[in-house]
């Protein structure tokens, strides 16, 4: 009885420890390190828009702040690689297109998740955006909570 005890008190130790992990807090991005074209985006924010592309799953970002200052950003998954959502894009919401530069700025793709999810919607395209580019459990478990439980109405891809 006493050994029984004391496995279920490990199990219960180790769940506990395996859910604090997976719903732990995200990471806050340093301001000084942004890119300085988000930087510049003010909130609250008229418009955040979420494209999925079928190049393998680049996720395209289009935000526009109160003063009409837009700021677009892509996270790259082109097909057939191993590292998706690895890079980030700013100037355009696909990493081909002319106006795309990379960044190697980790505080930035931070700050974009940030707002990303301030303004999580009704669609499930956004959730997916954020779940995809985080690759935190915690952001999946928020698309089975709208969905299933919360039953959201009109939760779906398209807008």
């Amino acid at each position: 009885m006493k050994k029984l005890r004391h496995i279920l008190l490990i199990a219960t130790f180790l769940i506990l420890v395996g859910l604090l992990w997976i719903f732990r807090p995200s990471e806050k991005p340093s301001e000084q390190n942004i890119s300085a074209s988000l930087s510049m985006l003010s909130g609250p924010y008229k418009k955040v828009q979420t494209y999925h592309y079928e190049d393998g799953g680049s996720l395209g970002i289009k935000i526009e702040g109160n003063k009409g200052k837009i700021f677009m950003a892509c996270f790259s998954a082109p097909f057939g690689k191993a590292s998706k959502y690895q890079k980030l894009y700013i100037g355009a919401t696909h990493y081909s297109e002319k106006s795309a530069r990379e960044t190697q700025n980790h505080d930035s793709k931070l700050r974009l998740l940030e707002i990303l999810r301030e303004r999580s919607s009704n669609k499930l395209q956004d959730d997916y955006c954020i779940a995809k580019a985080s690759n935190r459990w915690s952001d999946y478990a928020r698309i089975i909570w709208k969905r299933y439980f919360l039953k959201v109405k009109n939760y779906t891809i398209l807008e």
